[in-house]
């Protein structure tokens, strides 16, 4: 299976460590062969599932692959899991150049081709000044959460501080990242919660 991106400018980009150094806007993410076949073994995984997490990682060379194959997608939205997305905390220069989490969320359901793929997305609500900056320089921002725009979707927010609050000896860390703990405490409460308003 190959990744290939067509850009807005009509160009077409394959392999997926090609797409984002091509400097261009992504218009469609698909793959060839077109009819990627998933094993049997996922299907099911999925189907007997009960949380399915979408994320945290690039939204299209690493979330978005798996959603293009077609039994996967549907498989997904069939499926009776809680379903989360673990939005990026930062845009990606040459893959979410201005995107707004509302933005993420239209391009997975777009590119899946089910509206119902999720139920809630998880997003970060603390970011220090001093870990903007680098950032910025390498063209890159805060991804903004844009509420009313994902209320209309009809899905749920989760607002939290998601990132690692590890600094290197000299008390700075140059590094947004997700924290696993923090995440998996965040999830594990949400899913929790879900099934006790099922009850």
């Amino acid at each position: 299976m190959r990744l290939v991106a067509e850009m807005e400018d009509g160009s077409i980009i394959k392999g997926e460590s090609n797409i984002p150094e091509s400097g261009k806007k992504i218009k469609r993410l698909f793959t060839e062969p077109d009819n990627c076949k998933p094993l049997e073994e996922a299907i099911s995984a999925i189907l007997d599932a009960d949380l399915i997490i979408l994320g945290p990682g690039s939204l299209y060379t690493s979330v978005l692959p798996n959603l293009l194959i077609k039994d996967i997608a549907k498989a997904v939205n069939n499926s009776k899991a809680k379903k989360i997305y673990v939005c990026n905390i930062m845009t990606q220069p040459g893959e979410t150049d201005g995107f707004k989490v509302s933005d993420h969320i239209k391009t997975l359901i777009n590119h899946a081709k089910y509206q119902k793929i999720i139920n809630a997305v998880l997003v970060n609500t603390k970011l220090p000044e001093e870990l903007i900056a680098p950032y910025k320089n390498a063209g890159s921002e805060p991804v903004v959460v844009d509420f009313d725009e994902i209320n209309k979707m009809g899905i749920e927010i989760i607002q939290k501080n998601l990132i690692e609050d590890k600094r290197f000896e000299d008390g700075h860390s140059s590094f947004v990242r997700h924290s696993p703990g923090r995440l998996a405490r965040i999830i594990y409460y949400w899913y929790r919660k879900k099934e006790k308003e099922k009850n």
